[in-house]
């Protein structure tokens, strides 16, 4: 209903006393294009499942390298509850995707633009599932904690981090 809602023009934000508004505005969009609410819910579910798989690949790329993306790639197809996600007409899906954005960009890209692409993607997961905001905190914790810059950098990184996140 709250996509609809969003059709019509209209935001309720009573509406959204336990999720954010992101995946009703996304639904709403994808079924004017696909004009099914249900087709738009699976094609959203699916796309987010698959997006999450890639990005995860991608971190353990990064971080592991190749066996270690292939294990996580396998091992997150393997998932029960990954593979609910893919089937469901829920929100679930795409915070998971958002969250999983943020945490690449603030693995991969060490430069200022990582963290606020970072901290925008984790207000979008927090704006689609609440409790996704713990990726604020933890994205500070691995800005401070395991980057190997100087403080002042460090901090440039959390206070970009935050920048990004006060764009949503």
């Amino acid at each position: 209903q709250g996509a609809r809602l969003f059709q019509a023009g209209q935001i309720d934000p009573f509406r959204y006393r336990v999720v954010g508004p992101v995946y009703d505005v996304l639904l709403g969009i994808v079924a004017w294009v696909l004009r099914d609410f249900v087709v738009a819910g699976r094609v959203i579910a699916i796309a987010s499942v698959v997006g999450t798989w890639m990005l995860w690949s991608a971190v353990a790329r990064n971080r592991l390298g190749d066996v270690a993306a292939f294990w996580t790639t396998l091992f997150m197809a393997t998932n029960a509850v990954l593979f609910q996600a893919g089937h469901s007409l829920v929100s679930h899906g795409v915070a998971l995707c958002a969250q999983s954005a943020s945490i690449l960009f603030l693995t991969k890209y060490r430069n200022g633009w990582g963290a606020v692409v970072a901290g925008t993607l984790a207000g979008l997961a927090t704006l689609t599932r609440y409790p996704a905001v713990v990726l604020v905190p933890a994205a500070w914790l691995v800005i401070l904690v395991l980057d190997r810059s100087e403080w002042k950098h460090r901090w440039r990184g959390v206070a970009l981090h935050v920048l990004g996140f006060m764009i949503v």
